[in-house]
């Protein structure tokens, strides 16, 4: 309520009967007001916005600050190998084509999440936020709810897009895209109530271009699973490598440039791993340098 990010007016005392009430409300008033200054979180701009929609039971959720990456030069690899995503022949290619790169211009925000499917497959799901044509994004999209751009191939998922409130783009397969809007509106349904993952993404602050969480202990499980099915050796690397395992989840965000700094945040299951698993992120850091 933008009423209550005001401080508090000011209300004379015309009475000693009506002083416990004043100093009531001014309390509950400086209170409101406090708590309109703090700094949002992830976990804020994650439940205010379309990016909740994502499917509860995701494992992982990327969000990247598209207005704040803008500005930044092109001739920065990374940056060149993002655009590329969108050149023909890439998995973007498409959907530029069929609504135009002028439709994007709004674009503000990003987020992209891991998705376990059944037998330990892994998909994914994007929303995009920001201020969008929503009449000219549909008019775009042309008729049904979800329309698949790139059918399946061999195990591979489909590619497909929906258009959901105020304009906003989801792409991701269609099964994941069901997901999307049978949770869109509903606030609790999506990812929001994902309490392994919102509860890193309450470290992440804003200034933040690139950030997200990972829910570890699921991914060494699917990852697991996944090798198991296939027969594959990684079961006992990856997946049951006792530092990884310990981690249950882990935040970053991440500031981008010509130099790339980069925050990580976890939570192990105990004290001891915790060390370990810190002494380990050091070694990461030093080989990198």
């Amino acid at each position: 309520m933008r009423s209550a990010c005001r401080p508090p007016p000011f209300v004379p005392r015309s009475s000693a009967r009506a002083w416990p009430a004043f100093v009531s409300l001014a309390v509950l008033a400086t209170a409101l007001f406090s708590a309109c200054q703090r700094d949002r979180t992830g976990a804020d701009i994650i439940r205010e916005g379309a990016i909740a929609w994502l499917p509860k039971e995701s494992v992982g959720i990327l969000v990247v600050e598209v207005r704040g990456l803008r500005g930044l030069k092109s001739d920065i690899r990374w940056m060149e190998e993002a655009e590329s995503l969108g050149r023909e022949g890439g998995p973007l290619y498409e959907v530029q084509q069929r609504f135009g790169l002028e439709a994007f211009a709004g674009l503000e925000r990003v987020g992209l999440a891991i998705v376990p499917e059944v037998n330990n497959r892994v998909a994914y799901g994007a929303v995009t936020e920001g201020r969008f044509d929503e009449a000219r994004m549909r008019s775009a999209l042309g008729p049904g709810e979800i329309v698949v751009i790139r059918e399946a191939q061999g195990d591979g998922p489909d590619f497909s897009v929906t258009l959901l409130a105020g304009g906003r783009l989801a792409v991701g397969p269609r099964a994941v895209l069901e997901r999307i809007r049978a949770n869109a509106g509903r606030p609790g349904a999506g990812i929001d109530a994902n309490a392994r993952l919102m509860e890193r993404l309450r470290e992440v602050r804003p200034g933040a271009q690139v950030w997200g969480a990972l829910d570890t202990r699921s991914l060494a499980e699917l990852a697991g699973g996944y090798a198991t099915m296939r027969g594959l050796d990684t079961a006992t690397t990856l997946a049951s490598a006792s530092q990884f395992s310990s981690l249950v989840s882990l935040g970053f965000q991440g500031r981008l440039g010509e130099t790339v700094q980069i925050d990580l945040f976890g939570k192990a299951d105990s004290e001891a791993h915790a060390r370990s698993l810190s002494d380990a992120a050091r070694g990461l850091l030093a080989l990198g340098r």
